[in-house]
């Protein structure tokens, strides 16, 4: 891609197959992106059970080449994996002007092609020589592997020197040891990681991270690794849209809790993809007051996150009705 044209992005919808919920989901991305994608749109860890449409989710006009991808983006048959799309997403972004001319005009040609054969053209049209099988990337599942990060961390020397860019200081994985660390401040030349800075942050729950900052309560490299070892130690990710409700539920609290939180999921009752009067549904026999399902919720003390619904387990209750007094 020409370094002076604006970077092309796929602004799409990701909508949850069972409950219709939905969520943005604009490509490329990384993998922490795809996750939170799936956990706001209620989607379990691990199922694949997701569709996309063509139309941006935050209602940005579709160019005409994204329109002409519509058809193999919302392909019933062979509908396309997020790992799918967000290649050819990445493939798009590198492309020129011309390039994508030619790849638009090339769909046009092929109104029953997959997303398999959208990918292999693109390649071509970059000259590379790689062929997809359409099998390393069509699992639907996303999932984060035994070796990777829960946070990815960019140390620098000084964050004032410059604008900062991917390829400055040393990137580090989270939950790192000390001989990482050891590693990461002999290259850029300190005495200690201690005397190194924080840039960018990239992880399961940035998020989370990102609004901590912008509330002016700083937190350093250790409490990040800190979390990071924590949830890691409690397989965190296999939870991750209870975690986050959870976070939100507490109304994001400082990092050292959100590390202690991290082992304590089993403390709180929580459901996805369900409406608050399914859950109020539940305790219907345990409603003495006729309450509506909004105030029975709310009674109940059940919080309705982006993630799921969620409150403390076992409290506050709903007394039984007791018997009719004659």
């Amino acid at each position: 891609m020409n370094n002076k044209e604006k970077p092309w992005f796929m602004r799409l919808t990701i909508q949850n197959n069972r409950t219709g919920q939905q969520s943005s989901a604009i490509y490329p991305c990384n993998k922490y992106e795809m996750l939170e994608n799936l956990n706001w749109c209620q989607i379990p860890y691990g199922s694949g059970n997701y569709s996309h449409l063509a139309t941006s989710y935050i209602r940005v006009a579709a160019d005409s080449l994204q329109e002409a991808l519509a058809g193999i983006i919302e392909n019933k048959d062979h509908p396309p994996s997020i790992m799918e799309l967000n290649c050819l997403g990445e493939q798009i972004q590198r492309m020129s002007s011309q390039t994508r001319i030619c790849l638009e005009k090339d769909i046009s040609e092929k109104p029953d092609a997959t997303i398999v054969e959208i990918i292999n053209t693109a390649y071509l049209l970059l000259s590379e020589n790689v062929v997809y099988d359409g099998i390393s990337m069509s699992d639907r599942a996303v999932l984060l592997g035994d070796d990777e990060p829960y946070f990815r961390i960019q140390l620098i020397v000084d964050s004032d020197t410059e604008e900062l860019g991917e390829e400055d200081g040393i990137w580090i994985n989270c939950p790192a040891s000390e001989s990482d660390l050891e590693s990461a401040a002999k290259q850029l030349g300190v005495k200690s990681y201690y005397d190194l800075e924080t840039g960018a942050i990239y992880g399961v729950i940035d998020e989370f991270l990102a609004e901590e900052y912008c509330e002016g309560m700083p937190y350093t490299f250790d409490e990040i690794n800190e979390l990071a070892r924590a949830m890691k130690e409690y397989d965190v990710i296999r939870d991750l849209g209870k975690y986050k409700a959870i976070l939100n539920y507490e109304s994001y609290v400082d990092i050292k809790k959100a590390s202690v939180l991290a082992e304590k999921l089993d403390n709180y009752e929580f459901y996805y993809g369900e409406e608050l009067g399914e859950v109020a549904n539940l305790y219907r026999n345990h409603n003495p007051d006729n309450l509506d399902y909004e105030e029975l919720i709310e009674e109940l003390g059940f919080e309705d996150t982006n993630y799921g619904i969620v409150r403390t387990a076992g409290e506050p209750e709903i007394r039984q009705r007791g018997p009719e007094l004659g």
